[in-house]
């Protein structure tokens, strides 16, 4: 059965054995990062990329990486052929370590740090009505909690504690919408719940600038997509005014692909379906996830 296998610190084990200590810093501190990739027609998209992320999160973290790049790279390639991944994900995740005496002090750990890494099968997007067997978009409110300012936790790192995305998606269940966008502390526009925000205002494409969101790999895809839809593309601040008077908004990610929003706050958002711009990058989106990645088979030996 596909999926069956994870990589847990230097060995591939049966999912269903698979374990991490419960001094695993990660466990115990949220002390660790991680990533994950697409897998389209058998292709990764960018992984390159998302390992580059990877690393630059550690190295901010002072998480020494658990891999050379080329046997991370390696290593992550030969689970997604041992699982046959053809149409999935790959998440990579890695922590300080374990350390026996339950301390804040970084520097004590038990050894090297803990490397993860799973795979697990593309589903629809999450919460999504659907017309016609397509994503007719999703319902979205601005959470109350705020997006952590990069003064206090760099967004950049994509790390292992993502308690405000979880406590906003409550937020947004108790409204009956289906994601939530979060805000920073003057009340700009920051990113959703686990994608980046875009909006189509007045003929340009925008979405909020790197200082306090996650520099998604979908994110920089769609912004490099823009001319071919074509459509100028703007990096800039932006607050729930422009999301409400938007004529399209959208969420990005690696999970999601390209989601446009239908409704936010209670406001319908342009004609409250699905509109050509995000119709069209979504398309361009599809096309390059099957062009612009690295094949599975990259480097097999025959096995």
């Amino acid at each position: 059965m596909a999926h069956d296998l994870a990589y847990v610190s230097g060995k591939l084990v049966p999912v269903a054995e698979a374990t991490v200590s419960v001094h695993d810093r990660s466990f115990l501190y949220g002390d660790g990062a991680f990533d994950t990739a697409v897998v389209r027609g058998g292709r990764v998209f960018r992984l390159d990329a998302h390992l580059e992320r990877l690393r630059r999160s550690l190295q901010v973290l002072r998480i020494p990486p658990p891999l050379p790049p080329a046997e991370l790279r390696a290593a992550a390639l030969d689970l997604l052929r041992r699982n046959a991944v053809v149409d999935g994900f790959l998440r990579i995740v890695v922590s300080r370590g374990t350390c026996a005496w339950v301390s804040l002090d970084p520097r004590v750990v038990d050894g090297a740090p803990t490397l993860v890494m799973l795979t697990r099968a593309a589903e629809p997007p999450r919460a999504v009505a659907t017309a016609g067997g397509r994503a007719a978009g999703v319902r979205v409110v601005c959470a109350a909690v705020r997006k952590t300012p990069a003064a206090a936790l760099e967004s950049r790192v994509k790390s292992n504690n993502y308690l405000n995305s979880i406590l906003a998606r409550w937020e947004a269940i108790d409204a009956g919408a289906d994601d939530a966008i979060l805000l920073d502390a003057r009340g700009c526009v920051t990113e959703g719940t686990g994608d980046n925000v875009f909006a189509v205002c007045r003929g340009r494409l925008a979405t909020p600038p790197a200082l306090n969101v996650l520099e998604g790999v979908t994110r920089e895809a769609i912004l490099e997509l823009a001319p071919r839809v074509p459509i100028a593309a703007d990096v800039r601040e932006l607050t729930p005014y422009d999301l409400y008077t938007a004529d399209e908004v959208l969420l990005t990610s690696t999970v999601v692909g390209v989601l446009p929003v239908v409704e936010l706050d209670g406001r319908p958002i342009g004609t409250s379906a699905p509109g050509p711009v995000g119709r069209r990058l979504q398309a361009l989106y599809d096309e390059m996830l099957l062009t612009d990645g690295t094949p599975v088979t990259e480097g097999d030996r025959g096995r």
